[in-house]
């Protein structure tokens, strides 16, 4: 039988953000808009929680040994705030988007810097769709 764990709670954003250390107690605590969080999937490796809110849906992957997130995956009606979502890495990310490895103005923008990966597609129309990752954090 598999059990799925299903939260309310309220958040202006989903303050979280890459590198951080995965506190679902402060996160429920720090939220303003009613949303949920729902576990995925729980391996001995990470475990994957799914975000949801009326106008978005974000996934973020766990590492269990460091309790850090080194994933984040989207689904927005708008764009996502690029510094909230990659938090210490935004500088890194800043100067990676200088020479990006593909890039399609207005639609997308794909970003292999080494250990920080980043990928955003999309439009008004369409909505954003994107994931970040950092190498070093992943299990």
């Amino acid at each position: 039988m598999k059990k799925i764990l299903l939260i309310a709670f309220v958040s202006n954003s989903f303050a979280i953000s890459l590198g951080d250390t995965f506190d679902k107690k402060s996160l429920i605590e720090n939220s303003k808009h009613t949303q949920k969080i729902k576990l995925i999937t729980r391996n001995s490796k990470s475990v994957n929680y799914e975000i949801t809110s009326d106008s978005s849906k974000m996934n973020i992957f766990i590492n269990n040994s460091t309790h850090k997130i080194f994933a984040i995956t989207w689904d927005n009606k708008t764009s996502v705030d690029f510094k909230d979502i990659l938090g210490n890495y935004y500088q890194e990310f800043q100067e990676a988007r200088k020479n990006p490895k593909q890039h399609i103005p207005l639609r997308s923008i794909v970003i292999d810097d080494g250990d920080l990966s980043f990928s955003q597609y999309g439009s008004m129309i369409t909505g954003f769709h994107g994931s970040t990752y950092v190498k070093s954090l992943a299990p």
